[in-house]
């Protein structure tokens, strides 16, 4: 049985790229598996012989997180359902469900949005080489601009606009800088009146004021 259960929870780590931190049981006995931030990503369920087919239904339809489930195992014994993981990036909004990021496809998000923003564009002509489309919302503006890869338009940069908004970890316009630094660490790049952090090709900016945050922007930076 315990090797069964190490096997589960290294299954569990081939299907997500992130690292698997905790663990907390589940109605009916059942084990969920989840991530450092939180999210579900599977649940262990011990079968009996004789009612394992009836036991990954149940659990398929138990999981309100999971769009489509897999079995690792069919056996009596523990069984490992995962949930499907959708990769982000470090630096993202989640905005109302819509998720936002930095470098990404800006149609899509645009779509899921919603038509509630003002628009305004500027250059794409012969003073400004790049276009920039600016679409302001209630809480936030997105800038969007041609990626010089594909041509396609990108989010390029996210900027808050109201204290409505938070990060996905909670911190928003008037939060202070201290708490900004616990929770995201220490490994920033100060520059006097903004902290930043950088991770892959997004990048998030804290502008900062007598010890509070006053805007904060995330950048694609892999142009």
């Amino acid at each position: 049985m315990q090797d069964k259960f190490k096997k589960a929870l290294l299954a569990a780590a081939i299907v997500s790229p992130f690292i698997l931190t905790s663990c907390g049981t589940a109605a009916g006995g059942e084990i969920e598996v989840t991530l450092s931030n939180g999210e579900a990503v599977a649940t262990i369920v011990t079968l009996a012989e004789t009612s394992a087919e009836a036991a990954t239904e149940s659990s398929s339809e138990s999981s309100e997180s999971a769009t489509e489930m897999s079995v690792v195992s069919d056996t009596a014994g523990d069984l490992l359902v995962a949930n499907s993981v959708q990769s982000v990036p470090d630096y993202y909004v989640n905005y109302y469900g819509t998720i936002i990021i930095p470098g990404a496809d800006a149609a899509p998000t645009i779509d899921q949005l919603g038509t509630g923003y003002e628009f305004y564009t500027t250059g794409g002509d012969d003073n400004t080489e790049t276009t920039l489309d600016i679409y302001t919302y209630k809480d936030f503006t997105l800038f969007v601009s041609p990626s010089p890869v594909t041509g396609t338009d990108i989010i390029s940069s996210i900027q808050f606009t109201t204290s409505d908004i938070t990060t996905p970890e909670g911190i928003k316009i008037s939060s202070s800088t201290e708490d900004a630094i616990a929770i995201y660490g220490d490994g920033y790049t100060d520059g006097g009146t903004y902290i930043s952090y950088e991770s892959g090709s997004s990048r998030m900016t804290f502008f900062i004021s007598e010890g509070c945050v006053y805007d904060i922007e995330y950048d694609y930076i892999g142009m």
